[in-house]
């Protein structure tokens, strides 16, 4: 009955192991099985089947309990399928489905468990969910690094021991700086702000300078990494595989790089990733990039708006009964990364007791209007200047003098710096 059994096992199509319910121990196991594990019939049959498993299951569960349970439902008699991860030769954990179904005597003290490689159908709807999500991060103005740092993590759970990150090419086109590698040092991340592009400049520079993806199996070999092998050498990082992220066939915007502490070459399945991780960070770059551009223009019509505004104030008010009279417009550089910008004129200036109010609305500076009127100029200019473009406002007047309004701006708004520090 056991050679039957056997010969049984070996026609079949699954990957089917069985499993000796007292000792936990593999009795015996089909072609199928030997090739999903990566092992001999030695060196399978040697094992406990809670030894096939990593210590925890994804869940924290530990995967001692999580068979214990599921052996005891097949012994029970119910047909029990459930997903759980593996640990073939190779090291690289694997999601298989099991269904595991007791035998009729004389064989009840055996279970059979036919598996099924779900790993990549698992991984392909993590990265539709991902991809899901980091278009959802992109549509609603999520910071570009949180969106990249993200694209990095998911890649990252797509394949076992890779590390990812983003090279963003500077203004200069000659230079770069990290924009993401969660999972890399940061000291190594710190070394390359700055480095340049160039024919021998590592993976990364080295796919920008060219224009095409940039296969490095071993760093430790490579002559494009020269330069750069006492920087990486530290880490412990081997292989590195870079390509640019294009806006268009003309423009490349960076790069997006995997490395590896072993020497490899991609597959397929690396490739494939490769292609998505570099639509969607190109998407997220363009994208950030037309906002900040859009805010640049926002500010700029902001700044306008304030000078429209006291230079109407000049000529309604500082020359209300006098046609002549004289505007003076300034810009000085400022301490700590600032412009001072001043309006000056020589008309009427404004009685002091109105010099607190001057900003609040429907307030006038008119002489003669006792205070009061329906100007919303001056307060306009106040909530710009302070709101919008975190600056401050001074304001000296004498009576029959002029006035003076000091506008001190930071050269980059609070709204643009965010963005750029994003």
């Amino acid at each position: 009955m056991h050679v039957n059994y056997r010969a049984m096992l070996a026609r079949l199509p699954d990957n089917v192991i069985l499993i000796d319910v007292a000792s936990g121990c593999l009795v015996d196991a089909n072609h199928g099985a030997y090739e999903l594990f990566g092992m001999s019939e030695q060196m399978l049959l040697t094992r406990a089947f809670v030894e096939l498993c990593p210590p925890c299951q994804p869940d924290g569960q530990a995967s001692a309990q999580l068979l214990a349970t599921q052996i005891e439902r097949a012994l029970a008699g119910q047909a029990v399928l459930f997903e759980a991860h593996f640990l073939p030769a190779d090291g690289r954990e694997m999601r298989c489905e099991v269904r595991r179904l007791p035998l009729p005597p004389p064989h009840a003290h055996l279970v059979h468990a036919r598996f099924v490689d779900v790993t990549r159908r698992v991984l392909d709807e993590e990265l539709r969910r991902g991809q899901n999500r980091l278009l959802d991060m992109i549509a609603r103005g999520a910071p570009l690094k949180d969106i990249l740092d993200s694209l990095m993590l998911l890649i990252e759970r797509q394949c076992d021991g890779v590390l990812c990150s983003v090279m963003l090419l500077d203004d200069d086109s000659v230079t770069v700086h990290p924009a993401s590698g969660p999972s890399l040092p940061a000291d190594y991340l710190a070394a390359l702000d700055g480095a340049m592009i160039g024919p021998s400049a590592g993976s990364c520079g080295t796919a920008i300078y060219r224009g095409e993806t940039v296969i490095v199996t071993d760093v430790m070999s490579a002559p494009l990494w020269d330069d750069y092998r006492a920087l990486i050498a530290p880490h412990g990082l081997r292989a590195c595989w870079s390509t640019p992220i294009r806006l268009d066939r003309d423009r490349i915007l960076g790069s997006f790089t995997m490395y590896y502490r072993d020497v490899r070459a991609p597959g397929q399945d690396e490739l494939r990733l490769i292609g998505v991780a570099t639509h969607l960070a190109a998407i997220a770059i363009e994208r950030t990039r037309r906002e900040a551009e859009l805010s640049r223009h926002r500010d700029h019509l902001q700044e306008l708006e304030v000078l429209t505004h006291l230079v109407d104030n000049c000529l309604v008010h500082a020359f209300a009964d006098d046609a002549r009279g004289t505007i003076v417009i300034g810009a000085s550089a400022g301490p700590e990364a600032s412009v001072v910008v001043s309006v000056a004129d020589n008309g009427a200036g404004i009685a002091p007791p109105l010099l607190p109010r001057v900003y609040d609305p429907f307030v006038t500076t008119r002489l003669g209007s006792g205070g009061s009127g329906l100007g919303l100029g001056l307060h306009v200019v106040h909530n710009i200047v302070s709101g919008v473009l975190g600056g401050t406002i001074e304001l000296d007047s004498e009576l029959d003098k002029g006035s003076t309004f000091r506008l001190r701006l930071p050269v980059i708004a609070p709204a643009m710096s965010r963005q750029d520090s994003d």
